[in-house]
């Protein structure tokens, strides 16, 4: 219903059922008439702005960084005749980036920074794209998904996906004060660009990729050369160290190496807390670097690790790492050691990159670090024999 048609008389009885027939036949042709010019509007507004998101749409896909992407977009929203909002999936809920509305340069409320939402649920709720949701109705769409576009005094609002991996990373949030505004024409634009930047996160993703192996191979290149230059583990633990830091980041870092024949573990070079240091010889026994020795598997935990270390038969001392990560030395299929990584602030540190690397890494520096123990231990019987013999 558009509206009423509203005739009057000053006359009693002056209208019949011929009459009413006649004005209802009026009201249907005006309506028409009503209903074809507004589309005849949207269509130019439409037409105008698919130029307009065409033309921006150059921004989005010349940016070199995920976050970069995400606020060109935003710029190109900020012109756009709808209230909009993006947010980026955390962990369990949606954060928002940014938020613009076109009738309004400031807005009449703090909106919350964040939706206590899971971005899994938005997922499940978003599995085939776009969707409109009629704020004026009785909607399956949760309350939270709405609430901002709904203090802002939407009538209507469109959701918009955009996905990496088949996982959900952000969601763009179009608002219309008005019923009609917000159509599935008027929204495949922006369908469009969704899915235009879904093609330019992958770009992204697989460009940063690329330059992290290049670095990788990088390193583990300049760790071979320096191995092959230091006769000493003294030398070597740093710059090992120094190399895993370049690459992953500052993290706990330590090289622990297993004696069989004393059935015992010791930490040559333990980083912690800025400070570097040894740990004299102990029992393997049953803490995660123990289950790597006995298996010679590497071991990522990232997240509640100290019930995934105990389901793992490991014996917990002192505070657990937030994130634990492992990798076994190993020459000829004996484990000699492993590199171990913590984080003992934050969860999902590591990932499956972190660990191909330090697996690299490790299976790399194996070698070296047994002929640098040799060689030690060539040294140190030198020494001892003059010693025995006097």
């Amino acid at each position: 219903m558009l509206g009423a048609l509203d005739v009057q008389s000053t006359q009693p009885e002056a209208f019949d059922q011929g009459s009413i027939a006649v004005l209802e036949t009026l009201a249907s042709q005006i309506a028409t008439a009503i209903q074809n010019v507004n589309l005849f509007e949207s269509s130019k507004v439409n037409l105008g702005e698919l130029e307009r998101l065409y033309r921006s749409s150059r921004q989005i896909t010349q940016e070199q960084t995920e976050m970069g992407a995400l606020e060109a977009t935003a710029r190109v929203l900020q012109d756009a005749p709808f209230i909009s909002a993006i947010f980026t999936a955390g962990d369990n809920n949606l954060e928002l980036v940014s938020l613009s509305d076109p009738d309004n340069e400031r807005l009449s409320f703090t909106p919350s920074k964040v939706i206590n939402i899971s971005p899994s649920v938005v997922s499940e709720q978003l599995v085939s794209g776009l969707r409109i949701v009629d704020l004026s109705m009785p909607t399956a769409t949760p309350n939270s998904l709405t609430n901002i576009p709904r203090q802002m005094g939407s009538q209507t609002v469109a959701l918009l996906p955009i996905f990496q991996d088949e996982t959900l990373y952000a969601l763009i949030m179009l608002g219309a004060r008005q019923k009609g505004q917000i159509t599935a024409a008027a929204m495949q634009p922006y369908a469009s660009m969704a899915e235009m930047i879904t093609t330019t996160l992958d770009k992204i993703k697989a460009a940063n990729a690329t330059k992290r192996q290049l670095s990788e191979m990088e390193a583990i290149s300049m760790i071979s050369q320096t191995m092959s230059a230091a006769g000493e583990l003294s030398s070597l633990y740093p710059a090992l160290h120094e190399q895993v830091r370049q690459i992953l980041g500052d993290y706990s870092f330590a090289v622990t190496l297993y004696d069989s024949a004393s059935d015992t573990i010791r930490v040559p070079y333990l980083y912690e807390d800025g400070e570097v240091s040894s740990v004299e010889p102990f029992p393997l026994g049953e803490g995660l670097v123990s289950i790597i020795i006995r298996t010679g598997q590497p071991l990522m935990i990232v997240e509640d690790t100290e019930r995934r270390s105990i389901a793992l038969g490991a014996k917990m001392v002192g505070r657990p790492a937030k994130s634990w990560l492992g990798s076994p030395l190993q020459i000829g299929g004996k484990v000699i050691g492993a590199i171990v990584l913590q984080d003992l602030e934050n969860e999902k540190s590591f990932d499956e990159e972190h660990l191909r690397f330090v697996n690299a890494l490790s299976s790399q520096v194996s070698g070296a670090i047994h002929n640098a123990q040799l060689l030690e231990d060539s040294r140190r019987r030198a020494i001892q024999l003059p010693s025995a013999a006097e």
